[in-house]
């Protein structure tokens, strides 16, 4: 019986496996390759960045903006802002005052420093579908006069503000604790009637003053909307306000 002749193996990896081995060794080397000339791009352009953000200054501190000392006419209108961010449930078409007290006295030629007010109020939604009033009023200070300053004006302002609110029925006042910068609050609750809170706020050159009414609505319900809603505020009065 004749014995049938075995070929020898073949040693190594041939065929697909080696047509793979080779691809993927090919690609894996490419890609890092690849990676590598990326990784020290990035690091060029960070560095080209870094150098283009310090200019001519040796320590690399970037410089700051140059300050604010005008801002166009009419463009601070927080009236504006808290309807079109739909702060405080207040959406399109619920805005109930029926006249524009917006004034940029820049724009009606009045004498004395420039300043920018407006007084709205709307009906909002509040917790657990309850219907609420929310009225703001505020003045911004755009110029100094007869020697007093932005901020003096300002402060003089919220000191009126204050003074203006009737206290002989609140239950609790104070500042809004948490709170930068000058701030109060007023609270009222009645019986069968609209709670009153009342928030007054300096921010930057700005005052304004929030009213929000609703029945059996309780004063840490009112703080968490004024809160909120003062983020937004501050922050206009921040951006279009003189430094």
């Amino acid at each position: 019986m004749s014995e049938q002749e075995v070929a020898p193996k073949k040693e190594g990896i041939h065929g697909w496996r080696a047509f793979l081995l080779m691809f993927g060794c090919g690609t894996l080397a490419a890609l890092l390759v690849f990676g590598s000339i990326v990784g020290v791009g990035k690091i060029i352009g960070s560095s080209f960045a870094s150098s283009s953000s310090s200019g001519d200054d040796a320590s690399g501190v970037e410089s700051s903006r140059e300050p604010r000392e005008s801002v166009p006419p009419e463009l601070l209108d927080l009236c504006e802002l808290i309807e079109l961010e739909n702060l405080m449930g207040a959406a399109q078409g619920n805005r109930v005052d029926e006249k524009d007290d917006y004034v940029d006295s820049v724009t009606e030629g009045s004498g004395g420093p420039r300043t920018v007010s407006d007084s709205c109020d709307w009906e909002v939604v509040g917790n657990e579908g309850r219907n609420w009033s929310f009225g703001i009023t505020y003045v911004a200070h755009m110029e100094g006069d007869d020697g007093k300053s932005i901020p003096e004006l300002a402060n003089n302002s919220f000191d009126e503000f204050v003074g203006n609110v009737n206290d002989e029925q609140v239950d609790s006042e104070g500042k809004v604790e948490g709170m930068e910068g000058r701030s109060r609050y007023f609270y009222e609750s009645y019986d069968n009637q609209e709670d009153v809170y009342s928030f007054i706020r300096l921010s930057g050159s700005g005052v304004y003053q929030i009213d929000l009414k609703g029945v059996d609505v309780s004063r840490q319900e009112f703080r968490a909307e004024v809160v909120k809603v003062s983020s937004y505020i501050d922050g206009a009065l921040e951006r279009h306000t003189p430094d």
